[in-house]
């Protein structure tokens, strides 16, 4: 219920942000998609900036990359990623609902000065300053997010597609596509997740694995809205997003429709 709560509320700020534009004046960090702001640095190059224990950017940094992510079925809560063609990032922006604002595969311009460079589970990561010393960053101020991600034009974002041995950390932060793979056996039946207790369960994993035998993590978070459902029993191909946990490889799906599962399984 408080995850619900939640979510209404940061649905509610977005919408008094974006209404504000119309009663006040043009807003075109939040309505302007033709909107071009010259970019002046790469993602790969703003991860390259961080130092241990997180430093902040003083710098006029300006990222442009297309969002990965995807948070309207709940699989994802107060983050999204942007990748270009020289990597991802997790941008930990502190409201729900974020595809109002940011469709998947549309292009945002990233204003990252002012804001903060941390690693989580060696992962580095875009936030701003935390008020708690355990993190090195922590979330960007809901007000603040449509001044610093500037949101340009709609589009489509074309996955990668690899083999679940070729998920190496150059991809992580980036939506990718997995062919030929299926849930293990012992977990056909299964759930997503587990919705009935997701107050003492948050996130479940799951189990993908491919012809060779090569397995990856499927996590799914409790609070998503498919979290209920029965995981596809076929074979087929799985988009999903990339993430990392100390080196460990897991995709987080973002609809079980970029679940494919059609064919016919194969013996393992």
């Amino acid at each position: 219920m408080k995850h619900y709560i939640i979510n209404i509320v940061s649905a509610l700020a977005v919408m008094a942000v974006v209404s504000s534009c119309y009663k006040e004046a043009p807003c075109p960090e939040t309505i302007n998609h033709a909107v071009e702001i010259n970019a002046n640095t790469t993602v790969a190059q703003l991860k390259a900036m961080y130092k241990e224990g997180g430093n902040e950017i003083f710098q006029n940094i300006i990222v442009k990359a297309q969002v990965a992510s995807d948070d309207k079925e709940g699989n994802l809560y107060k983050t999204m990623s942007i990748e270009d063609s020289t990597g991802g990032i997790e941008v930990k922006a502190g409201m729900g609902n974020l595809n109002l604002l940011y469709k998947q595969g549309s292009t945002v311009y990233v204003k990252c000065q002012g804001l903060k460079l941390g690693k989580y589970a060696g992962n580095v990561t875009l936030g701003y300053k935390s008020a708690d010393e355990k993190y090195e960053t922590g979330f960007i101020p809901d007000l603040m997010i449509p001044k610093v991600i500037v949101s340009g034009p709609n589009g489509t974002i074309t996955p990668h597609e690899l083999t679940i041995s070729q998920l190496t950390s150059r991809y992580a932060n980036t939506l990718v596509k997995i062919k030929n793979v299926q849930f293990v056996e012992n977990e056909l039946g299964m759930t997503w997740a587990d919705a009935q207790n997701k107050q003492k369960v948050n996130a479940v994993n799951r189990t993908l694995i491919d012809r060779e035998g090569n397995t990856v993590i499927v996590r799914t978070s409790s609070y998503a809205k498919f979290a209920s459902r029965k995981l596809p029993e076929g074979n087929g191909d799985a988009v999903a997003l990339l993430t990392f946990f100390n080196g460990t490889p897991q995709l987080v799906v973002m609809t079980p429709s970029d679940f494919h599962f059609d064919g016919k399984r194969f013996d393992r």
